[in-house]
C-alpha cells in the first residue's frame, strides 16, 4: 500500500482563465460527483476547483500575489544539502522524515481508507477484475473525509514539497494505491507528458511508501539528472523510446515501511514486477478486428445507437445524444480521422465536436486514436463490421485507470432490435465489457 501525493506550482496566476470554466466543473461535480469522468482531465478540473474556490474576492492581482509569495518564501522543513540533491537527481528518499507515531499512523489511516465503502459524491473508488473479481485498487478524493490524512498531507507534505519548488505548492491530486497479488513491471516513462492541461510547468509527487519497498518485490528504479532534459523521445504507447533507455543509468529505489520519496515529473522512472501493476497495468483486451475488415466499407458516417462505456471512457460524451462518428482518410498520409459529434443532453442542445486522428499500427482495422500532442493513445479496434453495422471497441490504460467503450453502430439513426441485442451479445462473448457495464442506448429520435 502507498500514498501518493502530486502537487503543482503558480496555480495562483492561472486563476483568471480557470473561472471561464469554474462553473461548468461546479455542475459536474454537483450532478453526483462520482458519475463525473475519471479521466486525467476530470480530475484535474476537480482538484482545479477545489484549489481557487472564492480566491478570486481575496486577490485582485494574482499574479503579484504570487510574486510576493516567491520573494517572501522561507525554507521550512528540508536542509540546503537535501533541496540541492533534490535538484540534482530529480528525485529524494526521505527516511526519517515522519515520526514514528506519524507512521503508524499513516497505515491506519491507509486500512482505514480500504475499507470505506463505495459512496456516491465523495471519494472515488477504482476497481480492477483480479483473477475474475472486482477488486479494490485505488482510492482518490479522500483528504475532504479523513482529517488524519488531510492534516498530514496539507502540513507536513505539502511543506516539504514547497522547499523542493523554492515557492508555495498547490496539492493536485491525491491517491492510496493498494497493493495486489499477481502485480506485473511498468515500463520506463516520465510521468511529464500525462500533465499538459493548463500549461503547468512541473509536478513534484511525494511518494509515502505505507508498506516497505525492496528490490525482490520491485521498488522504483530512477535516473538521475536526465530530469534536466524535459520530455524525452517517447514511443507511440508513450514509454521512453528503447534507444533512450539505453543509455541511462538506472538505480533502484528502495523504501522502508514510513518513508517518502519525492520525485520530479520529468524523471525517467520504472519497476519490476510485483509492486505497483495496479497503478500503470495494461488493463486493455485485445481482439481481433473484423475478418472482413476494409477501410473502404468503415469510411463514412456512423450513427452510435448505443454503448456499454465506463465513466472515465465518457470524458467527450458526457450528456451526449445525436452522437456520430465520421471517418474519413487524411490527406498525404496513411491515417485517418474520426469526428466524433453530439448534442448536449436534447436534440436542440449544443453541438459538440471533438475530433480524433486514427494511426494505423495493423493488423487492418486496429488503430490508435489520439486527441492531443503526448496525450496517451487509445486503442480503436473494429470488432466487427458489415453493411449496416459495426462494433467499435475503444480502451486506454494510463496510471492504474482503465477506461473503454463498445460502440455500437449504425449507418441509419436507427436500428433492429434483434440486430443490436446480437452485436452486444457478440461483443460481450469477447470478454470487453470486463466491468459488467450496462448497456446504454444513444437518443437518436428528434435528431435528424
Amino acid at each position: 500500500m502507498h500514498l501518493y501525493c502530486l502537487f503543482t506550482r503558480n496555480f495562483t496566476s492561472s486563476l483568471n482563465s480557470l473561472y471561464e470554466f469554474g462553473s461548468n466543473v461546479e455542475n459536474c461535480l454537483k450532478d453526483q460527483r462520482h458519475k463525473c469522468d475519471y479521466s486525467m482531465g476530470s480530475l484535474m478540473k476537480r482538484t482545479l476547483l477545489r484549489l481557487v474556490t472564492g480566491s478570486r474576492s481575496r486577490y485582485q492581482s494574482t499574479a503579484t500575489v504570487m510574486k510576493e509569495m516567491n520573494e517572501e518564501y522561507q525554507r521550512q522543513v528540508l536542509t540546503q544539502e537535501e533541496v540541492m540533491s533534490f535538484n540534482n537527481d530529480g528525485y529524494l528518499v526521505l527516511r526519517n522524515f515522519l515520526t514514528e507515531e506519524e507512521k503508524q499512523n499513516v497505515k491506519k489511516w491507509g486500512d482505514e481508507i480500504q475499507a470505506w465503502p463505495e459512496t456516491a459524491n465523495k471519494w472515488f473508488s477504482y476497481f480492477e477484475t483480479v483473477n475474475g473479481e472486482k477488486t479494490l485498487c485505488r482510492t482518490e478524493n479522500f483528504i475532504p473525509y479523513h482529517e488524519g490524512m488531510r492534516n498530514l498531507i496539507e502540513n507536513k507534505i505539502t511543506s516539504c514539497i514547497s522547499d523542493c519548488f523554492d515557492e508555495p505548492s498547490c496539492l493536485f491530486k491525491e491517491k492510496v494505491n493498494y497493493k495486489l497479488p499477481n502485480g506485473g513491471a511498468f515500463p520506463p516513462h516520465q510521468d511529464a507528458p500525462a500533465y499538459v492541461t493548463f500549461d503547468q510547468k512541473l509536478h513534484i509527487t511525494a511518494m509515502v511508501a505505507i508498506d516497505e519497498m525492496t528490490v525482490e518485490n520491485g521498488c522504483l528504479e530512477l535516473v538521475s539528472g536526465r530530469h534536466k532534459e524535459g520530455v524525452l523521445r517517447q514511443e507511440e504507447s508513450g514509454n521512453i523510446h528503447p534507444d533512450v533507455v539505453e543509455t541511462m543509468d538506472w538505480k533502484s529505489a528502495p523504501c522502508e515501511a514510513g518513508s517518502i520519496m519525492i520525485f520530479n515529473a520529468f524523471v525517467p522512472h520504472s519497476a519490476d514486477a510485483f509492486f505497483i501493476d495496479q497503478l500503470f497495468s495494461n488493463g486493455c483486451k485485445s481482439p481481433s478486428p473484423a475478418q472482413n475488415f476494409t477501410n473502404q466499407q468503415y469510411n463514412g458516417l456512423w450513427y452510435e445507437v448505443g454503448k456499454m462505456q465506463t465513466a472515465g471512457g465518457a470524458a467527450c460524451e458526457k450528456d451526449c445524444v445525436c452522437t456520430t462518428i465520421d471517418i474519413k482518410p487524411k490527406s498525404g498520409t496513411s491515417d485517418y480521422t474520426a469526428i466524433n459529434s453530439c448534442r448536449k443532453l436534447s436534440p436542440t442542445g449544443n453541438f459538440l465536436n471533438a475530433t480524433g486522428t486514427l494511426s494505423g499500427e495493423g493488423p487492418s482495422g486496429h488503430w490508435k486514436e489520439g486527441f492531443f500532442p503526448l496525450a496517451p493513445k487509445a486503442d480503436y479496434t473494429i470488432i466487427y463490421l458489415d453493411d449496416n453495422y459495426a462494433i467499435e471497441y475503444d480502451c486506454t490504460s494510463v496510471f492504474g485507470i482503465t477506461n473503454y467503450c463498445i460502440h455500437i453502430l449504425s449507418r441509419t439513426p436507427t436500428a433492429q432490435t434483434d440486430m443490436v441485442q446480437k452485436l452486444k451479445t457478440f461483443a460481450i462473448g469477447l470478454g470487453l465489457n470486463t466491468e459488467n457495464l450496462d448497456y446504454q442506448e444513444t437518443l437518436q429520435k428528434g435528431c435528424w
